[in-house]
């Protein structure tokens, strides 16, 4: 009785190992369909609030419109200010390890994001998030800095996420217009 059970038993599992795929490449690829899934975590919302809060003063925070991350940072510590992306980078480097599958992960330049997970939609979307945390930070005034050529694009994050949400808040927004090099 005994013997027979345990011949079942083998039966069964060499029946649902028979069932795998038959070729190590048939494994990857059903590996990577998982990994390319590519959704955004739950917690990304949690996590930029926690650092935007922990790493930002509110009475510092600087927006900003067609004039780039690298360009806007330099302009925001010549003011004594910051902005999104200065605060995202110091709460990285801070705490890696908190921050290392969701604001490490996609709080890259968009080509480097795309280069590597291919999807500008998924990255827009997770800037969407980011930015509309940065525009609950302020309490009574900002700062919105954008070139002296043009005015933000209907299409940026500052319209379409970050002015309407300071404009529901009742945030002074101080604009300034600057030279770009």
């Amino acid at each position: 009785m005994l013997f027979s059970k345990l011949i079942a038993s083998f039966a069964l599992l060499a029946s649902q190992v028979h069932a795998l795929p038959n070729s190590a490449t048939q494994v990857e690829s059903a590996s990577d369909s998982v990994l390319d899934s590519r959704t955004i975590p739950s917690v990304l919302r949690q996590h930029a609030a926690k650092a935007i809060k922990a790493f930002s003063d509110p009475r510092l925070t600087m927006f900003h419109s067609g004039l780039g991350a690298s360009l806007a940072a330099r302009m925001a510590k010549e003011r004594n200010l910051q902005t999104v992306e200065m605060t995202i980078a110091t709460a990285i480097q801070k705490d890696p390890n908190t921050y290392r599958d969701t604001l490490a992960k996609y709080c890259i330049p968009k080509a480097n994001f795309c280069d590597i997970r291919g999807d500008e939609a998924e990255w827009i979307q997770v800037w969407d998030i980011i930015c509309e945390e940065w525009s609950e930070r302020p309490l009574e005034r900002t700062r919105l800095l954008y070139p002296t050529v043009q005015k933000p694009s209907a299409t940026s994050f500052y319209m379409r996420k970050e002015e309407p949400n300071l404009i529901r808040r009742h945030i002074e927004i101080d604009v300034e217009k600057v030279q770009v090099p």
